[in-house]
C-alpha cells in the first residue's frame, strides 16, 4: 500500500524490514552450523593428533567462515536498523509531507533482499552437507588411527616378549659361566701347583658354554632384524596413514 502522496507505507516498509530480518536469521543459522563445524574439528584434534595439521587448517577454514559470517550478519543488523529508524520517521514524513525515496525503490530493495535470501539458504545447506561430510571424513580417520594405534600396540607387545625371553636367557647363560668358572676355580685351588692347566676350562663345558654363546649371538641378531622389521613396518605405516590423511 502507498501513503497518499505516493510515498511509501508503513507496511511496505515493515515489509522491507521483515525480510531483511529473515536473512538475518538465515545467516545466523548458518553461523551456528559453523560453529558446530568448529566444535567438531577441535574435538577430533584432540582425539588424533597424527593428524593434528589437517585439523588446524580445517578449523582456521571454518574459523574464516565464521568470521565472514558475522561480518555479513552485523552488516544487516546495520541495514536493518537502519530501516528501522526509516519506519519511525515515516510517520513524521507523512505529516510534514518531505520527500522519502519512491516505493518502486523500495520493492527493488525487497526483490534484492530475496534473492539474497535465497543464496544465503544454499550457502547454508552446502556448509551443512561440508560439516556432515568432514564428521564422516574424521570418523574414518579416527577408525584408521585406532586400528594403527592396536597393530603398533601388539607389535610392540611381541617384541617386548621377545626381548624379555632374550634377557633370561642372558642371565641363565651368565649364571652357568660363573658355575664354570666358580668350578675351574676349585679344581685349580685343588690342583695346588697345576693352577695354571687348572684354568682352562673342561673341554666339554668349554663346547657348551661356546655354544651358548653362539646360540645367544644368532638370537640377539635375530631380534636386532625383527626390531628393524618392526622400525620399517612402523615408519611404512605412518608414511601411509600421513598421506592418506592428507588425500
Amino acid at each position: 500500500m502507498e501513503a497518499a502522496n505516493g510515498l511509501p507505507s508503513a507496511e511496505e516498509l515493515m515489509e522491507l524490514v521483515n525480510k531483511q530480518d529473515s536473512v538475518i536469521e538465515c545467516l545466523q543459522e548458518k553461523l551456528d552450523i559453523s560453529n558446530e563445524q568448529v566444535r567438531l574439528f577441535r574435538e577430533a584434534e584432540e582425539k588424533r593428533r597424527h593428524s593434528e595439521n589437517e585439523s588446524s587448517e580445517i578449523v582456521v577454514a571454518a574459523e574464516q567462515r565464521i568470521s565472514s559470517a558475522m561480518a555479513a550478519v552485523q552488516s544487516l543488523k546495520t541495514q536493518n536498523e537502519k530501516l528501522e529508524n526509516e519506519l519511525e520517521k515515516l510517520s513524521k514524513i507523512t505529516e510534514q509531507e518531505k520527500p522519502v525515496p519512491s516505493v518502486i525503490q523500495l520493492r527493488n530493495r525487497v526483490k534484492e533482499l530475496e534473492f539474497n535470501l535465497v543464496r544465503e539458504q544454499r550457502a547454508a545447506a552446502n556448509l551443512q552437507n561440508e560439516v556432515a561430510f568432514q564428521k564422516r571424513r574424521v570418523d574414518q580417520l579416527q577408525s584408521e588411527l585406532d586400528a594403527c594405534h592396536k597393530k603398533s600396540a601388539s607389535v610392540a607387545y611381541s617384541l617386548s616378549s621377545k626381548l624379555d625371553e632374550s634377557v633370561k636367557e642372558l642371565i641363565e647363560l651368565k649364571i652357568k659361566y660363573q658355575s664354570g668358572l666358580n668350578e675351574r676355580d676349585q679344581i685349580a685351588s685343588e690342583l695346588g701347583g697345576k693352577v695354571e692347566a687348572s684354568r682352562r676350562p673342561p673341554e666339554e663345558e668349554g663346547e657348551q658354554v661356546q655354544q651358548l654363546l653362539k646360540d645367544q649371538c644368532h638370537l640377539i641378531d635375530a631380534l636386532r632384524e625383527e626390531s628393524k622389521l618392526l622400525l620399517c613396518q612402523l615408519e611404512s605405516e605412518r608414511k601411509k596413514y600421513r598421506y592418506g590423511t592428507y588425500q
